[in-house]
This record gives structure tokens, C-alpha cells and sequence, in this order.
């Protein structure tokens, strides 16, 4: 299946839906074996050929691929991709992209940059979920950058808070330690 999709991903010229659900499939594939970089490549193509009626679910197939460029440990691509995303003329996932920015910026160790976008997204998030992720890294990042615990704690208990609201087990298990 993997081949199968890269293959068609490279045939592809125009917008394909059939194409970028295999896309999708074969980028699960791949990280379930333990391949994010793949995983974001395919990803990455699968936003290249979304309708351009589509700008939402393109958006969707790039945070996946920025996530996962981030995971596979190349947090340029994943910056690059990040950038690109939010300066387009729809409105992309924002808080989430802001997010997935900051945590780039932590990696590349740029902290003060981190913070500033972790509070961005804090301003576009809306739903509790995403709130207590932003939360959680709020509290990692100062606690991480400053060893200063006073001000993470703040942002602990704002994201066991936000949790506790979701439905997200594992994001309350995270705050909650």
C-alpha cells in the first residue's frame, strides 16, 4: 500500500480525492511502522493535491505532516511547513498551528519565540482540549527554560482544569502528572 500510494501521488497532476485518501492511509501505514518522516511526506502531497475548495482539509493534511516532520526529528521541515500554513489567505487550524509552531521553536531552542505562540494560540483556542495542551506546553516550556515552577504551576492547574472538561483521558493523565 505504501508503494502503491507513492506511486500514485507521483502520477497525480491534478487534485485527486481518491489519491489523497490513499495518501492518508499509506501516511498511517507508515507511522505505525515507525516511519513519521514518510508518514509526513505523503501526508505533504496529499495537502499538494486537496482541491483548492478544500483549503481546511489541505490545512488538516499539513499540521498532520508538520507533526510529524517534528516527530521524525527534522523540526525545519516542520517550521517551514508551519509558516507557509499560517500566512495563507483562509483560516487555517491556528491555535493548533500555533502550537505545533511553538513546540518547533522549543525544539530549535528558542524559547522566548515558543512562549510567544504558545500565547497566541492560547487566544485562538477553542475548545477545552486544545486549551489544556497549550496549557500543559505553557507549563513545560517555562518550567523547562527557567526552572521556575511558580509560573508552570499556574498553567498545570489551567490545563488539569481545561482536561478535566474534555473527553481526552490521556490529556488529563498528562496534566494531571
Amino acid at each position: 500500500p505504501l508503494e502503491r500510494a507513492r506511486h500514485l501521488a507521483l502520477a497525480a497532476t491534478d487534485p485527486d480525492a481518491a489519491v489523497t485518501a490513499e495518501l492518508e492511509t499509506a501516511a498511517g501505514l507508515a507511522v505505525a511502522r515507525g516511519a513519521p518522516e514518510i508518514g509526513a511526506e505523503l501526508f505533504e502531497r496529499a495537502a499538494e493535491l486537496t482541491a483548492a475548495d478544500e483549503p481546511d482539509v489541505a490545512g488538516r493534511r499539513i499540521l498532520a505532516a508538520a507533526g510529524l516532520y517534528l516527530q521524525g526529528g527534522a523540526p525545519d521541515k516542520a517550521g517551514r511547513l508551519l509558516e507557509a500554513l499560517l500566512e495563507q489567505s483562509f483560516e487555517p487550524p491556528r491555535a493548533e498551528a500555533l502550537h505545533l509552531l511553538s513546540l518547533v521553536r522549543f525544539r530549535q531552542e528558542r524559547y522566548e519565540e515558543a512562549f510567544g505562540l504558545l500565547y497566541q494560540g492560547l487566544a485562538h483556542a477553542s475548545s477545552s482540549e486544545v486549551r489544556a495542551a497549550i496549557e500543559l506546553d505553557l507549563a513545560f516550556v517555562g518550567l523547562s527554560s527557567t526552572l521556575d515552577h511558580r509560573p508552570a504551576l499556574i498553567h498545570a492547574e489551567a490545563a488539569v482544569e481545561h482536561a478535566e472538561r474534555s473527553d481526552e483521558r490521556g490529556l488529563l493523565a498528562a496534566a494531571l502528572a
